[in-house]
Protein backbone atom coordinates (compact mmCIF):
# COMPACT_ATOMS: atom_id res chain seq x y z
CA UNK A 1 0.00 0.00 0.00
CA UNK A 2 2.58 2.81 -0.94
CA UNK A 3 4.46 5.08 -3.49
CA UNK A 4 8.00 4.60 -4.72
CA UNK A 5 10.80 6.44 -6.50
CA UNK A 6 13.43 4.15 -8.08
CA UNK A 7 14.49 2.22 -4.99
CA UNK A 8 16.57 -0.93 -4.36
CA UNK A 9 15.47 -4.47 -5.13
CA UNK A 10 13.40 -6.01 -2.34
CA UNK A 11 15.17 -9.28 -1.59
CA UNK A 12 13.63 -11.30 1.22
CA UNK A 13 16.07 -14.10 1.87
CA UNK A 14 16.84 -15.47 5.28
CA UNK A 15 20.51 -16.10 4.56
CA UNK A 16 21.47 -12.97 2.60
CA UNK A 17 24.04 -10.52 3.85
CA UNK A 18 22.97 -6.93 4.47
CA UNK A 19 25.25 -5.74 1.70
CA UNK A 20 23.54 -7.99 -0.85
CA UNK A 21 20.22 -6.22 -0.34
CA UNK A 22 21.53 -2.80 -1.24
CA UNK A 23 21.92 -3.42 -4.97
CA UNK A 24 20.26 -0.73 -7.07
CA UNK A 25 17.22 -1.62 -9.12
CA UNK A 26 13.46 -2.11 -9.11
CA UNK A 27 11.40 -4.63 -7.20
CA UNK A 28 11.78 -8.18 -8.45
CA UNK A 29 8.67 -9.48 -10.22
CA UNK A 30 7.59 -10.66 -13.65
CA UNK A 31 5.18 -7.80 -14.40
CA UNK A 32 6.16 -6.07 -17.63
CA UNK A 33 6.72 -2.34 -18.03
CA UNK A 34 3.84 -2.26 -20.52
CA UNK A 35 1.50 -3.69 -17.87
CA UNK A 36 2.74 -1.20 -15.28
CA UNK A 37 2.03 1.65 -17.71
CA UNK A 38 -1.49 0.32 -18.36
CA UNK A 39 -2.18 0.23 -14.61
CA UNK A 40 -0.80 3.76 -14.23
CA UNK A 41 -3.04 4.96 -17.08
CA UNK A 42 -6.08 3.45 -15.37
CA UNK A 43 -6.62 0.81 -18.07
CA UNK A 44 -7.22 -2.02 -15.62
CA UNK A 45 -9.02 -4.20 -18.17
CA UNK A 46 -6.00 -4.03 -20.47
CA UNK A 47 -3.63 -4.63 -17.56
CA UNK A 48 -5.67 -7.65 -16.50
CA UNK A 49 -5.31 -9.17 -19.99
CA UNK A 50 -1.55 -8.58 -19.94
CA UNK A 51 -1.20 -10.08 -16.46
CA UNK A 52 -3.01 -13.21 -17.64
CA UNK A 53 -0.27 -13.59 -20.26
CA UNK A 54 2.55 -13.07 -17.71
CA UNK A 55 4.49 -15.82 -15.93
CA UNK A 56 2.28 -16.65 -12.95
CA UNK A 57 4.32 -15.60 -9.94
CA UNK A 58 2.96 -14.62 -6.54
CA UNK A 59 3.25 -10.91 -7.33
CA UNK A 60 1.29 -11.31 -10.55
CA UNK A 61 -1.52 -13.13 -8.73
CA UNK A 62 -1.52 -10.48 -6.02
CA UNK A 63 -1.86 -7.56 -8.46
CA UNK A 64 -4.43 -9.50 -10.52
CA UNK A 65 -6.48 -9.92 -7.37
CA UNK A 66 -6.39 -6.20 -6.52
CA UNK A 67 -7.37 -5.24 -10.08
CA UNK A 68 -10.26 -7.75 -9.98
CA UNK A 69 -11.58 -6.18 -6.77
CA UNK A 70 -11.56 -2.71 -8.34
CA UNK A 71 -13.24 -3.90 -11.55
CA UNK A 72 -15.88 -5.78 -9.57
CA UNK A 73 -16.67 -2.73 -7.43
CA UNK A 74 -16.91 -0.49 -10.50
CA UNK A 75 -19.24 -2.95 -12.25
CA UNK A 76 -21.48 -3.75 -9.28
CA UNK A 77 -22.24 -0.18 -8.22
CA UNK A 78 -23.53 0.78 -4.79
CA UNK A 79 -23.42 -2.18 -2.37
CA UNK A 80 -26.32 -3.28 -0.19
CA UNK A 81 -26.52 -1.90 3.34
CA UNK A 82 -25.59 -5.26 4.87
CA UNK A 83 -22.47 -5.56 2.70
CA UNK A 84 -21.47 -1.89 2.62
CA UNK A 85 -18.51 -2.05 5.01
CA UNK A 86 -16.89 -5.08 3.38
CA UNK A 87 -17.43 -3.72 -0.14
CA UNK A 88 -16.05 -0.24 0.55
CA UNK A 89 -13.10 -1.51 2.54
CA UNK A 90 -12.26 -4.12 -0.11
CA UNK A 91 -12.29 -1.43 -2.80
CA UNK A 92 -10.27 0.97 -0.64
CA UNK A 93 -7.51 -1.54 0.10
CA UNK A 94 -7.39 -2.59 -3.58
CA UNK A 95 -6.90 1.01 -4.73
CA UNK A 96 -4.44 1.50 -1.85
CA UNK A 97 -2.36 -1.52 -2.86
CA UNK A 98 -2.33 -0.53 -6.54
CA UNK A 99 -1.26 2.97 -5.49
CA UNK A 100 1.60 1.47 -3.51
CA UNK A 101 2.59 -0.87 -6.33
CA UNK A 102 2.95 2.07 -8.72
CA UNK A 103 4.68 4.13 -6.05
CA UNK A 104 7.22 1.34 -5.68
CA UNK A 105 7.81 1.66 -9.43
CA UNK A 106 8.39 5.42 -9.19
CA UNK A 107 4.87 6.41 -10.29
CA UNK A 108 2.39 8.39 -8.19
CA UNK A 109 -1.26 7.80 -9.13
CA UNK A 110 -3.53 10.60 -7.94
CA UNK A 111 -6.56 8.64 -9.14
CA UNK A 112 -5.82 5.53 -7.06
CA UNK A 113 -4.93 7.68 -4.05
CA UNK A 114 -8.19 9.62 -4.36
CA UNK A 115 -10.31 6.48 -4.82
CA UNK A 116 -8.66 4.79 -1.83
CA UNK A 117 -9.37 7.83 0.38
CA UNK A 118 -12.97 8.04 -0.83
CA UNK A 119 -13.70 4.37 -0.15
CA UNK A 120 -12.01 4.41 3.26
CA UNK A 121 -14.26 7.35 4.19
CA UNK A 122 -17.35 5.40 3.10
CA UNK A 123 -16.17 2.28 4.96
CA UNK A 124 -15.51 4.30 8.12
CA UNK A 125 -19.07 5.68 8.11
CA UNK A 126 -20.61 2.21 8.34
CA UNK A 127 -17.84 0.53 10.39
CA UNK A 128 -18.60 -0.87 13.84
CA UNK A 129 -16.41 -1.71 16.82
CA UNK A 130 -12.93 -2.93 15.85
CA UNK A 131 -13.66 -2.15 12.20
CA UNK A 132 -13.41 1.57 12.95
CA UNK A 133 -9.88 1.26 14.35
CA UNK A 134 -8.78 -0.97 11.47
CA UNK A 135 -10.08 1.62 8.99
CA UNK A 136 -8.26 4.42 10.80
CA UNK A 137 -4.99 2.47 10.72
CA UNK A 138 -5.34 1.83 6.99
CA UNK A 139 -6.18 5.47 6.30
CA UNK A 140 -3.20 6.59 8.38
CA UNK A 141 -0.92 4.26 6.40
CA UNK A 142 -2.28 5.63 3.11
CA UNK A 143 -1.78 9.28 4.09
CA UNK A 144 1.72 8.50 5.40
CA UNK A 145 2.62 6.80 2.11
CA UNK A 146 1.35 9.80 0.15
CA UNK A 147 3.54 12.15 2.19
CA UNK A 148 0.72 13.82 4.16
CA UNK A 149 2.33 13.07 7.51
CA UNK A 150 0.29 15.61 9.48
CA UNK A 151 -3.01 14.04 8.39
CA UNK A 152 -1.61 10.54 8.92
CA UNK A 153 -0.57 11.34 12.48
CA UNK A 154 -3.92 12.96 13.25
CA UNK A 155 -5.82 9.85 12.13
CA UNK A 156 -3.44 7.45 13.91
CA UNK A 157 -3.90 9.30 17.21
CA UNK A 158 -7.63 8.47 17.11
CA UNK A 159 -6.96 4.72 17.16
CA UNK A 160 -7.82 2.93 20.42
CA UNK A 161 -4.47 1.18 20.78
CA UNK A 162 -5.53 -0.97 23.74
CA UNK A 163 -8.47 -2.34 21.75
CA UNK A 164 -6.22 -3.50 18.91
CA UNK A 165 -3.87 -5.65 21.01
CA UNK A 166 -3.91 -9.26 19.82
CA UNK A 167 -5.65 -8.33 16.55
CA UNK A 168 -3.77 -9.57 13.47
CA UNK A 169 -5.19 -7.00 11.04
CA UNK A 170 -4.43 -4.12 13.42
CA UNK A 171 -0.82 -5.29 13.80
CA UNK A 172 -0.50 -5.48 10.00
CA UNK A 173 -1.90 -2.00 9.45
CA UNK A 174 0.21 -0.46 12.23
CA UNK A 175 3.31 -2.04 10.65
CA UNK A 176 2.40 -0.54 7.26
CA UNK A 177 1.80 2.89 8.83
CA UNK A 178 5.16 2.92 10.58
CA UNK A 179 6.98 1.59 7.52
CA UNK A 180 5.51 4.44 5.44
CA UNK A 181 6.83 6.91 8.02
CA UNK A 182 10.25 5.22 8.05
CA UNK A 183 9.83 4.18 11.70
CA UNK A 184 11.76 0.94 11.32
CA UNK A 185 11.69 -0.22 14.95
CA UNK A 186 7.92 0.27 15.28
CA UNK A 187 7.30 -1.38 11.92
CA UNK A 188 9.39 -4.38 12.95
CA UNK A 189 7.71 -4.57 16.37
CA UNK A 190 4.25 -4.67 14.80
CA UNK A 191 5.33 -7.22 12.19
CA UNK A 192 6.59 -9.42 15.00
CA UNK A 193 3.17 -9.07 16.66
CA UNK A 194 1.47 -10.10 13.42
CA UNK A 195 3.91 -13.00 12.93
CA UNK A 196 3.19 -14.37 16.40
CA UNK A 197 -0.51 -14.45 15.56
CA UNK A 198 -0.22 -15.84 12.01
CA UNK A 199 3.28 -16.65 10.65
CA UNK A 200 2.12 -17.79 7.21
CA UNK A 201 -0.05 -14.78 6.39
CA UNK A 202 2.61 -12.39 7.66
CA UNK A 203 5.34 -14.04 5.58
CA UNK A 204 3.27 -14.01 2.40
CA UNK A 205 2.18 -10.41 2.97
CA UNK A 206 5.77 -9.18 3.38
CA UNK A 207 6.77 -11.04 0.23
CA UNK A 208 4.06 -9.78 -2.15
CA UNK A 209 3.09 -6.33 -0.82
CA UNK A 210 4.75 -2.96 -1.38
CA UNK A 211 4.24 -1.69 2.17
CA UNK A 212 7.88 -1.92 3.19
CA UNK A 213 9.93 -0.49 0.31
CA UNK A 214 11.02 2.49 2.41
CA UNK A 215 12.65 0.27 5.04
CA UNK A 216 13.55 -2.79 2.97
CA UNK A 217 17.32 -2.34 3.35
CA UNK A 218 17.35 -1.38 7.02
CA UNK A 219 19.50 -3.78 9.09
CA UNK A 220 16.84 -4.40 11.75
CA UNK A 221 14.23 -5.17 9.07
CA UNK A 222 16.57 -7.60 7.30
CA UNK A 223 17.43 -9.24 10.62
CA UNK A 224 13.73 -9.74 11.31
CA UNK A 225 13.35 -11.45 7.92
CA UNK A 226 16.17 -13.82 8.81
CA UNK A 227 14.46 -14.69 12.07
CA UNK A 228 11.19 -15.29 10.24
CA UNK A 229 13.14 -17.43 7.73
CA UNK A 230 11.30 -15.90 4.78
CA UNK A 231 13.07 -17.29 1.74
CA UNK A 232 11.47 -17.06 -1.70
CA UNK A 233 13.46 -19.58 -3.77
CA UNK A 234 11.99 -18.10 -6.95
CA UNK A 235 9.15 -15.85 -8.07
CA UNK A 236 6.53 -18.53 -7.42
CA UNK A 237 7.77 -20.06 -4.17
CA UNK A 238 7.50 -18.83 -0.61
CA UNK A 239 8.89 -20.84 2.26
CA UNK A 240 6.61 -21.54 5.20
CA UNK A 241 7.88 -21.56 8.80
CA UNK A 242 8.80 -25.11 9.78
CA UNK A 243 6.32 -25.15 12.65
CA UNK A 244 3.49 -24.35 10.24
CA UNK A 245 4.31 -26.65 7.32
CA UNK A 246 1.19 -28.62 6.35
CA UNK A 247 1.09 -32.38 6.61
CA UNK A 248 1.24 -34.30 3.34
CA UNK A 249 -2.18 -34.86 1.86
CA UNK A 250 -2.88 -36.87 -1.27
CA UNK A 251 -5.33 -34.80 -3.30
CA UNK A 252 -6.08 -37.46 -5.91
CA UNK A 253 -5.94 -41.23 -5.29
CA UNK A 254 -3.61 -43.21 -7.53
CA UNK A 255 -2.55 -46.86 -7.85
CA UNK A 256 0.39 -46.00 -5.57
CA UNK A 257 -1.25 -43.68 -3.03
CA UNK A 258 -4.81 -44.42 -2.03
CA UNK A 259 -6.71 -42.42 0.55
CA UNK A 260 -7.53 -44.42 3.63
CA UNK A 261 -11.14 -45.53 4.10
CA UNK A 262 -12.96 -46.60 7.24
CA UNK A 263 -13.84 -50.26 6.88
CA UNK A 264 -16.86 -51.58 8.78
CA UNK A 265 -16.11 -53.46 11.99
CA UNK A 266 -17.70 -56.85 12.63
CA UNK A 267 -18.15 -58.75 15.88
CA UNK A 268 -16.53 -62.09 15.98
CA UNK A 269 -18.93 -64.89 16.85
CA UNK A 270 -18.27 -68.50 17.58
CA UNK A 271 -19.40 -70.91 14.91
CA UNK A 272 -22.10 -73.24 16.07
CA UNK A 273 -21.16 -76.88 16.02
Amino acid sequence: MIKRISLPIFIIIACISIGDASAEGKNQHTISQETIELIAAGDLQGASVKLAESPHGMKVKYIQGEISKVLYMEASGKPSKSNAYNAYRRAATAYHNLYLFLLAEGISSDKFLSEAKKNYTKASRVAKGMQKDQCKLLEAALFAASGDLKKASKIFEKVEQAATLGDFAAAEHAAAYNAALGNVDEAVRNLQRAYEIDPEKTSEWIFVSDDFFKIQNEPSFLEMLRKFAIEPKNETTLSIPASKKPALEIAEPSPFFMKGINLPKYKRTKRKK
